[in-house]
């Protein structure tokens, strides 16, 4: 059933969008914590301690994602099921605030309904609604979507509770993810071609988020925290734009990194600059604000070396907005005689590519289960060990294993092109190895920290191997763990040294 008009139609169309993605992101509830989460919950589980951890977090700035990371400490513990859960409920959030910008910005029910859906079913989001750690881009896109349901129309005032409202959103966009310093580019979008009124609103929104902007910027790299990110300008730089157009044209396949500048990608762009003209002409709010999201998307990637899926989430989102709206005028200037074939077409070309998206998210889902079952064996393994840890002391965890199960994914996908960042000092290449102690001891009281220094001393602790059939110990106790360490990097092992401590105690920040 395709919805109909007015607000049993917007039910309609939410309601099938929760359906289907619910239906299509299934099999994620019985995936593992992958990758990063396992450091994301070592901060949550500090901040939750001390709220002040997460201005010490280097490379990021995400005090709204981690705050979503405690309420699911709080709510699931350790039953990994339940963070999925969270990831799926922002995704369809997500889908129905696409939805309801739609609507907002003049677009009709059905249009709305269907660029909402393929977005919410794009294999373009797999990547944020399955990995937890990759949640800060969904929820960016929400904070996006607030702005714009809550930037008044052309006919409306921009009164003290509306202005409040916004600069409220705003703050919670800077809370979520550094790719938040566009916004300007979306305040652009909302009063371009308006009346007076409108072009003093965006001017000063633009001006003042662009100022914060600066400003967040200027901190970040005075303070020395950085940006996260393999920062790097060079030939990707141009050509990221136009092989994400192309992407979103099913011109080229999307590629995380190795991706360059063709002629595929020239057209896509001739074929996006159309379309933002013709939508600059027809005073198109919809198709203005739709290439403003995807400008404000794809800037923050640009200076990054690298093109994960999830970093185009809002990028797609502008740009169906900015087609659709596009291909709506088109049917409307259609003569009536040929207006109802041309909807057949139309209706055809969306479930050929909805069915087309739903295929290979299902593939993709297949490289996810493959990840997901190489840290349940990793996990298992470590939970053998795990009653011989000691409650406080230094442990060396030693990788003499060459198995690298996320290349083999990435190598052989059954579904697109996936982009993973093996930790060639950890066990497997999977995970940190403190944070994977701490995972699976899960103590509260206990932490488990990286201790950077590789000269240890003549100092007592533990030392672990990791080999293909799982963990070895090589003493327990060691009376010179600084000894052992020693040999194995004299055999050419890759290695971490690791600190098990209290959480109060007053040396848990490690040299």
């Amino acid at each position: 059933m395709m919805p109909g008009s007015g607000t049993g139609g917007v039910l309609i169309a939410s309601m099938l969008i929760a359906a289907t993605a619910a239906a299509l992101y299934a099999p994620a509830a019985h995936f593992e914590l992958t990758g990063d989460d396992y450091q994301l919950m070592q901060l949550a589980k500090m901040a939750s301690h001390s709220p002040t951890t997460v201005l010490s977090a280097e490379g990021q700035f995400r005090p709204l994602v981690i705050a979503t990371l405690i309420t699911d400490r709080a709510l699931w513990h350790q039953r990994s099921g339940g963070y999925h859960l969270t990831n799926l409920v922002l995704h369809v959030v997500c889908g129905i605030g696409l939805l309801t910008v739609a609507l907002r910005l003049g677009l009709g029910v059905l249009p709305a309904a269907v660029l909402s859906l393929l977005w919410t079913l794009s294999p373009f989001g797999v990547e944020s609604a399955v990995w937890v750690s990759a949640r800060s881009d969904t929820m960016l896109a929400i904070c996006w979507f607030l702005i714009i349901l809550l930037w008044p129309g052309p006919d409306r005032r921009f009164s003290a509770r509306r202005a409040l409202a916004v600069i409220t959103v705003a703050g919670a966009a800077v809370l979520t993810k550094e790719s938040w310093v566009a916004m300007p580019i979306l305040f652009v979008g909302l009063g371009i071609h308006g009346n007076d009124s409108q072009v003093r609103r965006w001017t000063l929104a633009a001006t003042w988020s662009a100022i914060a902007a600066l400003g967040y910027l200027a901190v970040r790299i005075t303070t020395g925290s950085g940006l996260p990110g393999q920062i790097a300008i060079s030939g990707h730089t141009l050509a990221k734009p136009f092989h994400t157009l192309a992407a979103f044209l099913f011109l080229e396949e999307l590629r995380p990194i190795g991706y360059t500048l063709t002629w595929r990608g020239t057209i896509a762009v001739a074929v996006t600059a159309a379309l933002c003209v013709s939508a600059y002409h027809a005073r198109d709010r919809a198709g203005l604000v739709g290439a403003a999201l995807f400008l404000a998307g794809i800037l923050p990637t640009l200076p990054v070396s690298n093109l994960p899926h999830r970093y185009v989430v809002i990028a797609h989102a502008g740009f169906l907005l900015l087609f659709t709206s596009w291909a709506a005028r088109t049917i409307v200037a259609i003569a009536a005689r040929y207006r109802k074939a041309s909807q057949i077409m139309i209706g055809v070309a969306v479930a050929l590519v909805a069915l087309a998206d739903c295929a290979m998210v299902r593939a993709d889902l297949v490289d996810w289960r493959r990840v997901s079952n190489a840290y349940t064996v990793l996990l298992q393994q470590t939970r053998s060990i795990a009653q011989d840890l000691p409650s406080e002391g230094m442990v060396g965890v030693i990788r003499m294993e060459n198995h690298n199960p996320l290349a083999e994914i990435a190598s052989q996908p059954r579904g697109g092109w996936k982009l993973f960042f093996a930790r060639q000092d950890d066990p497997s290449g999977l995970v940190d190895s403190a944070a994977l102690l701490e995972w699976v001891i899960d103590r509260e009281e206990i932490i488990v920290r990286t201790w950077t220094t590789s000269q240890i001393g003549s100092i007592p602790g533990y030392a672990v191997a990791h080999t293909e059939g799982g963990f070895v110990w090589l003493c327990k106790p060691c009376s010179d763990l600084g000894q052992v360490m020693s040999e194995v990097n004299r055999s050419g092992y890759r290695s971490r040294i690791v600190r098990i401590a209290r959480i109060d105690d007053d040396a848990r920040w490690v040299p």
